[in-house]
C-alpha cells in the first residue's frame, strides 16, 4: 500500500467525489474509503472516454455533411443511395471527386 495515497486521494476535485464521502479514520484513506475513490474514477473516466466519442462521432458526422457539399450532393439525393447489390456486405460511401 502507497504511503502516499492520501496525498492524491486529497487533491480529487469534488466534481469526482466530495472528499466528504470518503471514509477516514486516524490513519488516513480507510480500505474501503479507497475502493469507493476507484470505482468512482473507473466511472469517471469511462464518462470522459464516452463523451469523447460522441464529440468524436459528431466531428465525424459534420466532416461527411462538408464531403456531401464539396461534392454538390443533396441530402435528399444522399438519402436515396443505395450499396449495389451484387455486394456481400452493403455499404455506401464517399470518394473524393476524381477518385474512384
Amino acid at each position: 500500500m502507497d504511503v502516499n495515497i492520501g496525498d492524491w486521494i486529497d487533491a480529487l476535485p469534488p466534481a469526482i467525489l466530495p472528499q466528504s464521502d470518503i471514509e477516514r479514520n486516524l490513519l488516513g484513506v480507510t480500505t474501503k474509503g479507497r475502493d469507493k475513490v476507484f470505482n468512482k474514477l473507473k466511472k469517471t473516466i469511462d464518462n470522459i472516454e464516452s463523451l469523447i466519442e460522441t464529440d468524436q462521432r459528431f466531428l465525424g458526422y459534420g466532416l461527411g455533411v462538408e464531403a456531401l457539399q464539396a461534392q454538390g450532393v443533396s441530402f435528399r439525393e444522399f438519402q436515396s443511395w443505395q450499396p449495389p447489390k451484387d455486394l456481400a456486405t452493403p455499404v455506401v460511401y464517399l470518394l473524393p471527386a476524381g477518385e474512384s
